[in-house]
């Protein structure tokens, strides 16, 4: 689990966290429901994601709040969009592996976003994991502007661009799209990756940005 701890050093509004090891953990139990078949084209519709009317209502706001209990990372998508040959990109939270073989990882885009219908038509992206020096990276693509002022980048596999100092980025082809609500869900086979050998991610709780201490 994650702790508070005090400031090392000056950082500004930036908080830091030491994980601690966790020790103990159940053996997982196997369920004797049956699987759900799996969606592989973004025709079908995933009706696991299907909210039924039955459901009770949930407030928007307190969903975001009690959701922001959950420490994540902060990556920046990024690819070229076809029509001009110019860099789009947007800061995504929602983001995490899903398989070894084949490579997969998906992130999810709001339908709202500007950038994703771009970064969707090209059919390839490149995860850029920040470290906990990009606060400012995390501000300024979650903006409007020119979200690639005094960025460095160089392309890879996809030709997607890959932040020269980024912690750690992931090429991906698309794969596949599933509708999930007001965000869209976006499965990606992994091309090629690598990290920069050294650092720390920048995390993000509660809407606040922080650092982990090793």
């Amino acid at each position: 689990m994650i702790v508070p701890v005090s400031h090392s050093k000056t950082t500004g509004s930036l908080r830091t966290w030491e994980p601690v090891p966790f020790f103990a953990q159940k053996p997982s139990v196997r369920s004797n429901r049956p699987t759900l078949p799996i969606r592989r084209t973004s025709l079908e519709i995933v009706q696991t994601l299907t909210v039924s009317e039955s459901h009770p209502a949930i407030d928007g706001t307190q969903f975001r709040h009690i959701l922001g209990h959950f420490l994540t990372g902060v990556t920046i998508i990024t690819s070229i969009e076809e029509a001009t040959g110019e860099p789009v990109g947007l800061a995504a939270s929602s983001f995490t592996s899903v398989s070894m073989d084949p490579p997969l990882v998906l992130f999810c885009a709001a339908k709202s976003s500007s950038s994703w219908p771009k970064i969707s038509a090209s059919g390839r992206y490149c995860v850029n994991i920040l470290g906990d020096d990009h606060e400012h990276l995390s501000r300024q693509f979650s903006g409007k502007g020119d979200k690639f002022a005094g960025v460095k980048w160089h392309a890879d596999a996809s030709g997607a661009p890959v932040f020269d100092d980024a912690l750690a980025w992931i090429d991906c082809s698309i794969q596949d799209e599933f509708d999930g609500g007001d965000h869209v869900i976006v499965v990606g086979r992994v091309l090629a990756l690598g990290d920069r050998g050294h650092g720390g991610p920048l995390a993000y709780y509660r809407g606040g940005y922080g650092a982990l201490k090793a």
